[in-house]
């Protein structure tokens, strides 16, 4: 995923971290091991999403229930289909 995973803008973002480790570990305990390359994409289609950013990068309440949800939701429906 590059040198920049994780780092939307400056340091680490946990709620990006947090919510793409969950997206795929679910992906893996369904099915067998994406491809590398599809999941790198996956992943940098999710965080250039509005609505992943609106919850994980941009929100003024990153640990609000309901953005912690929306991202969860979001980052394993990114995974879900590789």
């Amino acid at each position: 995923m590059g040198e920049g995973a994780f780092r939307p803008r400056r340091g680490l973002n946990s709620a990006v971290f947090d919510a793409v480790m969950v997206g795929i570990a679910r992906r893996l305990a369904s099915d067998s091991r994406p491809n590398p390359t599809a999941l790198a994409e996956a992943y940098h289609r999710l965080v250039q999403s509005q609505d992943f950013k609106e919850v994980s990068i941009d929100a003024r309440q990153i640990t609000a229930a309901t953005n912690v949800r929306e991202r969860l939701r979001l980052a394993t429906a990114a995974f879900a289909d590789l």
